[in-house]
């Protein structure tokens, strides 16, 4: 916080990044010894990260155009690559589609999902 007045939102950023980082070591700790097992953290994280990367990729390119439009469109953006990647396996759509409203199960990328 003490940098926040000098370097402005840049430092909030940061701070949040590093932050984040705290709390995410210890929960892996806990994670990994609650569950016996290494997790595979790269297994899980690459196709987020992946979309991310899509998102920044298409919000630098269209950011110089308008930064509504840009981050309008890099949303979109990463969801369709995630959804493209298909993060989830076949156990956890068959937890998650019972708990999605009947009109969003219908929707083709969800059908299109559930499949194996």
């Amino acid at each position: 916080l003490i940098f926040i007045p000098q370097f402005g939102f840049r430092a909030a950023a940061v701070t949040t990044i590093f932050s984040e980082l705290v709390l995410w070591i210890p929960f892996a700790i806990l994670m990994q010894r609650g569950l016996g097992a290494p997790l595979g953290w790269i297994g899980l994280l690459w196709r987020p990260i992946v979309a991310t990367g899509a998102m920044i990729g298409t919000a630098i390119v269209l950011l110089p155009v308008h930064l509504l439009l840009a981050l309008m469109v890099a949303s979109v953006v990463y969801v369709l690559v995630l959804l493209a990647l298909n993060p989830l396996d076949a156990e956890e759509r068959a937890i998650l589609l019972p708990l999605l409203p009947q009109r969003i199960r219908g929707l083709p990328f969800v059908r299109i999902a559930r499949q194996p």
